[in-house]
């Protein structure tokens, strides 16, 4: 199959090309290719899929709130053809039980390639096979040598950084979510991490940074994400939209969100990431809301509107939502439209215009604190491994597998 007349984005520049596609993956990127079997993207953008390493698909016992086909499906409408799914799933995925069990729904299941982390506990002697790394839950009470433990394994390790001792003491004295789980707890776990990291030399990556102070301590040895809410949204929406907008760690200030995106540009922060953390409507509207928002339905109408309106360039995106994740968490073959490379491809319509509405979302989670947002740019064909999955608005194709990091 070719692609004709694209303007692609090729190594963060736009150049008028044709792609051919062979088997599942870029044969040639040329502006000249012989063949039968094409289509005419009549110059629009076409750009490497996108990669998300944050995503809670539930399922297992917690079928109710999302399964990995809905989830899996609302990451194919954003552009996503990878992801990595977090392990805090009911089972946890904390055993080889319960991680061959994952890989076969995935297997069965899923629309797109989903990687696993493990969760990482102290019965935890060598690296786990099978996953890309570990997720460590600061949050939760751990020893001291179960902390220590986790900077000394192969494989790398992603911190929820919010000190559980400081959210503690903060139950005594609050009732207020935000705080509860305030600045000083993120600040003091990262500091935490990027220290011991630093002392054993050893990578490390940091989730869903949502505070300014955060990165003063971030060093050579560290990567961070940001999510969507933690950039566009404050507590003003919390007071606003009450348990839909609850989220751990939760939102923070305005001066928060304008610090952040102006580091995200400066490349402080490594990677955007959806966070994806689906509840039902009732558990969401309940008294003691869960924390989580649902994003995969959103990521590609918020952050394409961003780069339609100058906020951030075409460049950045694919820097943190397809070569970083790529490069950071070692996914082979993707996050580039290169020769040899798998063909994971997004053609854009920047034309496309409207508002975001929950009812049209594939996840089961029909809520969002982003709701009404107005958006100018989508999603209009989506290529997995060599195959269109995704097109004008509907999915066409299962295609999705298990992939994991091969150390």
């Amino acid at each position: 199959m070719i692609l004709r007349n694209c303007k692609a984005l090729i190594n963060g520049k736009i150049e008028e090309v044709d792609i051919l596609i062979e088997g599942e993956r870029i044969k040639k990127v040329g502006k000249i290719i012989r063949g039968d079997e094409s289509i005419n993207i009549r110059k629009k953008i076409v750009i490497p899929a996108f990669i998300d390493v944050h995503v809670h698909l539930r399922d297992f016992k917690e079928r109710h709130k999302e399964t990995i086909e809905t989830g899996t499906k609302a990451a194919i409408s954003s552009g996503i053809t990878t992801l990595i799914e977090m392990p805090n799933t009911e089972p946890s995925i904390d055993n080889m039980e319960n991680l061959k069990k994952r890989i076969s729904i995935i297997n069965k299941k899923s629309y797109v390639d989903v990687g696993i982390f493990f969760k990482f506990t102290d019965k935890i002697e060598k690296d786990v096979e099978d996953v890309f790394g570990y997720k460590f839950y600061m949050d939760k009470p751990f020893s001291d040598e179960t902390f220590i433990k986790s900077f000394e394994l192969g494989k790398i390790v992603c911190y929820h950084a919010e000190d559980y001792k400081i959210i503690e003491e903060n139950k005594k004295k609050f009732r207020e979510h935000h705080k509860i789980r305030n600045c000083k707890a993120e600040v003091i776990a990262i500091q935490k991490v990027a220290k011991n990291a630093l002392i054993k030399r050893k990578k490390v990556h940091i989730c869903h940074i949502s505070c300014s102070d955060s990165l003063k301590y971030l060093n050579e040895y560290t990567t961070c994400e940001v999510t969507p809410h933690h950039l566009l949204l404050n507590k003003e929406h919390y007071e606003e939209y009450g348990g839909i907008a609850k989220v751990n760690p939760p939102l923070k200030s305005k001066k928060d969100n304008i610090y952040l995106l102006e580091a995200l540009k400066k490349g402080k922060i490594d990677i955007i990431a959806s966070d994806h953390a689906p509840h039902s409507i009732s558990e969401k509207e309940s008294e003691d809301s869960p924390s989580g928002i649902p994003n995969l339905d959103v990521m590609a109408k918020i952050f394409l509107t961003l780069v339609k309106r100058n906020v951030i360039s075409l460049y950045d995106l694919w820097r943190l939502y397809s070569r970083n994740p790529a490069e950071i968490f070692g996914i082979k073959e993707k996050g580039y439209l290169r020769e040899g490379y798998y063909a994971d491809m997004v053609v854009v319509d920047f034309d496309a215009k409207g508002k975001i509405d929950p009812d049209e979302f594939f996840s089961k989670a029909k809520y969002s604190p982003f709701e009404g947002f107005k958006y100018h740019g989508d999603v209009e064909i989506v290529f997995l491994r060599g195959k269109i999955v995704y097109y004008d608005g509907d999915i066409v194709e299962k295609r999705g597998r298990f992939i994991f990091r091969d150390f």
